[in-house]
This record gives C-alpha cells, sequence and structure tokens, in this order.
C-alpha cells in the first residue's frame, strides 16, 4: 500500500491543486505538495534532493513499486525521471577524442568529441565497427553504411547492392540485393555495374564466352571479340549443337519453323517441311508416302508431292463414288464432285436411309437418338413437337391433325400449319377460387395429383396486409397490367413475413435465415399455400416436363406453347427494385416457400424453350428483393 501511495505521489499533479484553492480566494495556501514530496522520494529509497546532491542520478530500489529501477535525477527542482543520456553517462570522466562507450544503462553508444560526450547514432543503431567487421554493410532508415578502418561511412550503391555477392563466375550477371532493377557484371575478379540492357540480360562478354549465343529482350545476340554482336538465325538456331550424319535435317533449336540440314561439315538451312521429317526425295524411295501437320505428301520423280489425308486413306474420289459416305479416324466424309468433304450429321446420319413416304420420321445410322423427317424426298433434323409426335409437319401432311394423350383425363391435339404442329388442349376442367379477403375469383386446375391456381394472385389489400407495402408492384407500373399479369411479389410479402395470416413464414424476410412450418401459407387464400420447390418439381414432372405445356398461349416469344394442361403460365417478367419491370412479355418467375440463403430464395423460371428451378446465384442481381409471380397450390 506504502508503495501505491507513493506511485500516486510521485505522479500527482500538485499545480492542479493549488490552482483549485487559489481560485477559492485563499491566498494562504500550505506547500503541502513538499511533504507529498518527501514521502515518494523515501519511499523510493532515493533521499533528499539537497543542492549538494544536484545531478546525483539514483533508483528506485522498491520492489513493489511500478516504477522499480527507475532511475532519477536531483535538479533544483527536485527528483524527476532521468533521460537515457543523463543515466547512461552518470559519473562519466572525459574520454579520448572519438573515443566510443556503450552506456551504463541502456544499449545506446556514445562518442567523446570536442571534449564531451554526445549519442553516437550510428553506432547505436549498427553496432561498433571493428576491424571484424571491416566491409559489413548496415542500414539507418533509408541510408546504407559500411563499416571502413573502423568507421560507418555512407556505402556507395555499388557497395551495398552487392554486399555478400562473393566471388562469381567470369562473365556472370546477378540483379543488386537492394536495388532489383540495377544489374551488375562479374569481371576481372571484381563486380562492376551493368553497361547496357544487353550486359542487363546476358552479363558481360569476356574472353572465355567466345562465341556464345543468348537472348536480351526479342533478340539473340554472339559474343565475339567486338563485343555482343546481334546474331543471325543460323547461329541462334544451330548453337550448342554437335556435327550431324551427311544429310541429317533437324528443326530450328530456337525457331522450329526453321530447318537445317548437316551438309559438307556444316549446318545449312534446309529447303521445306517434309525434308524435316522424312529427309530427301530419293529415287529409292519412290511412291513413300508419309503424312505431316494433317497433309500428306508421297515421293514421286526425286520431289515430294502433296496429296489429301483422306485420298491417302480412302483412295480419290471418282464420278462413280458420288454420294458415297466413309468413315476415316472417326469422321465421316463424302464424296462429293470429284472432292472428299467432310460430312455433316444429316449427310452421315441418314446415309443409306430410304425416304419414301413424306412426313416418315427415322433415326440416325449413327447417332439413333437423333431424329430425321423425309421432306420432298430428303431428309432433314425434325424438330421438337415432331420428335414428341413422331410424325413430320411437312407440305405432304398440312392441315392434318395428331392427337398425343398427355394424362389420364385429357390429351392434345396437333394441327400442321406452315411446318410447324400447333397444339390445342381438350378435356381441361377448371374449378374456381373465390378469395374472402378481396372477394376476387381465380380459375383452378387439377394437375396429377395437385390443385393450382390457373391465374397468377393479384391480392393488393395492404391496409389489411401491411407487410405488403413497397413490397408488391404492377409490370410496367401499370394496374392493367395486374389485372393482366396478377402482381409481382417480393419474397418476404409473398411467405407473409410478418405473420397476417399465419405463422408458418413468419420471420422469413430480407437479410434473414429463417426455418418455415410447412406449408405455408404465406399470402395466398385461406386453405391454399405457396409451392416449395420439391411442389413445383411435381407440377413439372406431370405435365412431362415440357415448358411448352406450361406456357400460355399468344404471346408472341412463346411460339411454341401449348398450354396442354391450362396451367397458363404468364410471361409476366419480374421487378427490379432499382430500375422497374424486365423480361416482360418474355419470361415468368414464380417465388417457392423454400429458401437459399439469407439473401436468395428458390424461384420457379421458364421462358421460350427451358424451365427449372433456380437458386438465384444463377443471376448476378437477383435477390428476395426482386418482385416475381405467385401461384398457390391447394392444401
Amino acid at each position: 500500500t506504502k508503495a501505491d501511495m507513493a506511485d500516486w505521489a510521485e505522479s500527482f499533479d500538485c499545480g492542479s491543486v493549488q490552482a483549485n484553492v487559489k481560485s477559492w480566494n485563499i491566498l494562504d495556501i500550505p506547500a503541502y505538495e513538499n511533504y507529498l514530496t518527501i514521502y515518494w522520494n523515501n519511499a523510493y529509497e532515493l533521499g533528499g534532493c539537497a543542492s549538494t546532491r544536484y545531478d546525483v542520478v539514483a533508483q528506485n530500489r522498491n520492489a513493489r513499486s511500478k516504477n522499480y529501477n527507475v532511475h532519477y535525477i536531483c535538479k533544483a527542482t527536485g527528483w524527476r525521471k532521468a533521460t537515457d543520456y543523463e543515466k547512461d553517462t552518470y559519473q562519466w570522466a572525459e574520454g579520448e577524442e572519438g573515443e566510443f562507450k556503450k552506456g551504463d544503462v541502456t544499449e545506446t553508444y556514445y562518442v567523446f568529441e570536442n571534449g564531451a560526450w554526445t549519442v553516437a547514432k550510428n553506432e547505436t543503431a549498427l553496432g561498433l565497427c571493428t576491424e571484424a567487421r571491416n566491409g559489413e554493410i548496415g542500414k539507418i532508415d533509408t541510408t546504407y553504411f559500411i563499416c571502413d578502418s573502423k568507421n560507418w561511412r555512407k556505402a556507395t550503391v555499388l557497395e551495398y547492392d552487392t554486399y555478400q555477392f562473393g566471388a562469381g563466375n567470369d562473365g556472370e550477371v546477378r540483379t543488386g540485393k537492394v536495388n532489383e532493377d540495377k544489374y551488375y557484371v562479374y569481371e576481372n575478379g571484381a563486380w562492376r555495374a551493368s553497361a547496357s540492357e544487353i550486359e542487363n540480360n546476358l552479363g558481360a562478354c569476356v574472353a572465355s564466352r567466345l562465341d556464345e549465343v543468348g537472348k536480351s529482350g526479342n533478340t539473340y545476340y554472339t559474343c565475339k571479340t567486338t563485343g555482343w554482336t546481334k546474331s543471325t538465325a543460323l547461329e541462334y538456331d544451330t548453337y550448342g549443337w554437335e556435327p550431324g550424319t551427311e544429310g541429317e535435317i533437324k528443326a530450328g533449336s530456337v525457331n522450329t519453323s526453321n530447318h537445317y540440314v548437316f551438309e559438307n561439315g556444316a549446318w545449312r538451312a534446309s529447303k521445306n517441311d517434309v525434308e524435316y521429317n522424312y529427309g530427301a526425295c530419293v529415287t529409292i524411295r519412290e511412291s513413300e508416302k508419309h503424312p505431316l501437320n494433317s497433309k500428306y505428301y508421297i515421293c514421286e520423280n526425286k520431289a515430294w508431292k502433296e496429296i489429301t489425308a483422306t485420298e491417302y486413306g480412302l483412295g480419290y474420289c471418282t464420278t462413280a463414288k458420288n454420294g458415297v459416305v466413309e468413315k476415316l479416324n472417326d469422321v465421316y466424309y463424302i464424296c462429293k464432285s470429284e472432292k472428299w468433304n467432310v460430312a455433316t450429321v444429316l449427310e452421315y446420319d441418314t446415309y443409306g436411309k430410304n425416304c419414301g413416304t413424306d412426313g416418315t420420321i427415322v433415326s440416325g445410322e449413327v447417332s439413333p437418338s437423333n431424329k430425321y423427317v423425309c421432306d420432298a424426298g430428303a431428309f432433314r433434323v425434325a424438330n421438337e413437337q415432331e420428335k414428341r409426335l413422331n410424325k413430320g409437319c411437312v407440305s405432304y401432311t398440312e392441315n392434318s391433325e395428331s392427337r398425343r394423350q398427355i394424362s389420364e383425363t385429357h390429351d392434345s391435339v396437333y394441327t400442321c400449319k406452315s411446318g410447324k404442329w400447333i397444339g390445342s388442349s381438350i378435356g381441361i376442367h377448371y374449378g374456381t377460387l373465390k378469395d374472402e379477403r378481396d372477394k376476387k375469383t381465380y380459375k383452378t386446375v387439377t394437375i396429377g395429383t395437385q390443385t393450382w391456381m390457373a391465374e397468377n394472385l393479384n391480392y393488393s389489400d395492404s391496409v389489411s396486409y401491411p407487410g405488403m407495402q413497397k413490397r408488391n408492384w404492377c409490370s410496367d407500373n401499370s394496374l392493367d397490367s395486374c389485372a393482366k399479369y396478377g402482381r409481382l411479389y417480393t419474397w418476404s410479402a409473398a411467405m407473409d413475413s410478418a405473420g397476417t395470416f399465419s405463422t408458418n413464414g413468419k420471420g422469413c424476410g430480407d437479410n434473414t435465415t429463417c426455418s418455415p412450418t410447412y406449408p405455408v401459407r404465406g399470402i395466398c387464400p385461406e386453405g391454399w399455400h405457396l409451392p416449395s420447390f420439391t411442389e413445383w418439381n411435381t407440377l413439372y414432372e406431370a405435365m412431362g416436363s415440357s415448358p411448352y405445356a406450361m406456357q400460355a398461349k399468344g404471346y408472341v416469344e412463346w411460339t411454341d406453347a401449348t398450354d396442354a394442361y391450362g396451367f397458363s403460365a404468364l410471361p409476366a417478367g419480374r421487378y427490379y427494385y432499382r430500375s422497374g419491370s424486365l423480361e416482360v412479355g418474355m419470361a415468368a418467375y414464380f417465388w417457392s416457400a423454400t429458401e437459399y440463403n439469407s439473401e436468395l430464395a428458390y424461384l420457379w423460371y421458364l421462358s421460350a424453350g427451358n424451365a427449372g428451378l433456380y437458386n438465384l446465384l444463377a443471376y448476378a442481381d437477383l435477390d428476395k428483393r426482386y418482385g416475381h409471380s405467385v401461384r398457390c397450390v391447394k392444401d
């Protein structure tokens, strides 16, 4: 406790108390601070600070004090903490001019100059420069120093950049240890600064490196008696090669498109690429054939003649072979106008097939999953409707009908019109749903084991359902669009995150991870709920996994729509809260009650030719704040 009190007294600002008391108009203020000073001086075992002890340095010997071992110096104002200089040089005698000495307390070095000890900055930072450290490099802040004759002096760039390099190989080049953009070469037993960009890359051209070839930038150089000289292609392409056998040919070491032959004891440039691969065409090799770079050559009359690879493998395409399809190395070819051409899939997949009756569909000869239609005496690729109906829509079948059963309760009838089967639904039975909240009535339809709304929800009472405020829109901000397409809701509005109608989706809002209780009624009428992603998949499978069967007819972008089950999906697009309506008339987006994460939820996406669940990660800017359509499914 005594030590704690002393520490408090040592740091206490007595002047503030004097000032406060003086402000009370008390003129005779006792010198109470003297007693505090004597108290902590004695507690620290410093003793008194009289004029006879001025400049005495002493340590706090109270081991319980937080200032234990701290040095203090006696001055006219009393004991105060000593500076590093005061405690380091206390009672030092004069030294010799230039003498260095380490402080008694700190690691600071001092030098005796002009009759006084002063801080030796370099020695303090780097240590003493002794004979054993001669040539050593040190750094203070951004400046490098070298130990030279027992003194630190400022080092040259060469000295500190090549420090500890040691001896190099004759002509060797290295980057500076400090300045990596500077280069140094080893020549005549010492390092020197590089004299050029070429030396930066190749080093010095010395006697031991004559005829050596190196590359600087994009240029090759040869070391000659005059220094580095730009190389010829022959010099750098054949550098380091051993003598070859007479007539041997090799590709250049640098430019492999260049070729060289060994002739009369030296390498020379070759004549052509065929020589590189197979040598010269001589009499004893007459009629010899070889491939080269997807080409074929035959040795005739002491010269290489080019032929095609297909001619090499299949023989010549003659008039007698016109229309013939052959296979070579997994590629199909067809003979046309005395030339082999790569066959199209249609050509080789229907080769040998009989096109007898227009509208007939046949499987591919090579790929049976491919389907083709016999049309006006020739085959063409069948479209998706033709594949499903197994019948082509051609001039021969114009205005004819084809019926396809799509469920136990109804089927579709297709009519051939201008090369396309146009479908219509038969046997669809609609029900009705009255939303007691706003008295709106919606069509319903049963598909498989599920009953769905056959129209998009258009509930808009934000007074009864305040959680919908600023979270629903009409496409293009038009009430007529709401009447046509229904409303576009955020996910939190669709899930009824406020819990207005049901608590099953309560708390499922933006930037929140939730665990709803299924089924989630959400914004749906009583007895109906927002479908999960599993329920969407079940619906799609019940409709034969066909996007066209889901689509309402009569929209320009949905030319193949059949609406085969009466689901009548509408291309209402989506609403982006920052920029407005998107993709109206082109695509449909329906919310599911299944969350992906705190920002994203699964939705059912339907475009002109595709349908499926998307978890919104497939789109850069889509999240729960977007506006999408809602279709409800019956509980």
